[in-house]
């Protein structure tokens, strides 16, 4: 039977059960009727993996993937990436992304991924252009 073809059948089925509910008659079928209603309604969707465990984020971390965004040999996309670290670090009031609260860690290393993806984050503020060491 196609997932369409069940699903026609199952809202059929809810949907007696539904008029049986407005009566105040709910059998134990029609109960186990609206459960498989719902698993193939979510049948049809793809499940996510599980993520592994988030490993506790240290001033190692943020020295390390900083350090690897800013560590390229081009010139030009090595300042437009300092813009980028100076707007993280400027959005918590550090001077370096080494200087970070440790509070902050996970969300600065969150904008810094949403950079890596190609993505510009909201940080309500300006980014700054400075040239210094950031990490």
């Amino acid at each position: 039977m196609s997932l369409e073809a069940a699903i026609e059948k199952l809202t059929a089925a809810v949907e007696a059960n539904t008029a049986a509910l407005k009566g105040g008659k709910v059998s134990a079928a029609d109960k186990a009727i609206e459960a498989e209603a719902a698993r193939a309604a979510g049948a049809g969707k793809t499940t996510a993996a599980k993520k592994p465990a988030a490993k506790k984020v240290t001033l190692d971390t943020i020295k390390e993937r900083f350090g690897g965004y800013l560590g390229i040999e081009d010139k030009a996309e090595r300042k437009a990436r300092i813009a980028n670290v100076q707007a993280i670090v400027d959005h918590f009031g550090a001077a370096k992304a080494s200087e970070l609260e440790e509070e902050n860690w996970a969300e600065a290393l969150a904008f810094l991924k949403q950079y890596e993806d190609g993505e510009e984050p909201d940080f309500g503020g300006d980014a700054g252009d400075g040239e210094e060491a950031l990490v």
